[in-house]
């Protein structure tokens, strides 16, 4: 990564926040809240929205301006029907010019190429969250509360 990369995503979110989110988000704990909430998907698939709210409630917490934005694109949905209209993929939080989901912190470059590499899109774009085209995107605010205590207990309070 080039320095003055890394600068502008450690200037959004502090780098060690970035390794606290990571690991709390690759341990067994939140998934099995996903499960006992009985939400089928993973927080890169299904229920990104859920892990980019708690992650804006506390980097908002912190005094950071956090904004739920998507990865929205022409192509499949979930259901690999092809959507004649852009359609919401991921789930991400925007923080100045960076965008966090469960992997990390990104440049909207790099998620954009994480996208188009891992998921198969064609032509990703950024833009806010639309709760009403949600889609199959689980919206579960039950399972943000107890991911967020969770997550709190985990890495400490935001304040």
């Amino acid at each position: 990564m080039q320095f003055k990369t890394w600068l502008s995503i450690t200037e959004s979110v502090p780098d060690d926040l970035n390794r606290k989110l990571k690991h709390f988000f690759s341990r067994p704990e939140p998934y099995e809240i996903l499960d006992s909430c009985e939400i089928n998907g993973t927080f890169q698939a299904g229920a990104c929205w859920i892990g980019a709210e708690v992650i804006a409630r506390y980097l908002t917490a912190m005094g950071l301006k956090a904004e739920i934005y998507a990865v929205w694109d022409h192509g499949r949905s979930h259901d690999d029907e092809l959507s004649p209209e852009p359609i919401q993929q991921h789930v991400v939080v925007k923080v100045k010019d960076s965008y966090i989901d469960s992997d990390g912190v990104h440049t909207a470059q790099q998620l954009l190429n994480k996208m188009i590499r891992y998921e198969g899109l064609e032509k990703p774009s950024l833009a806010p969250f639309n709760p009403k085209a949600a889609g199959e995107i689980i919206t579960n605010k039950s399972a943000v509360n107890r991911l967020y205590k969770s997550l709190v207990a985990a890495i400490g309070s935001p304040e």
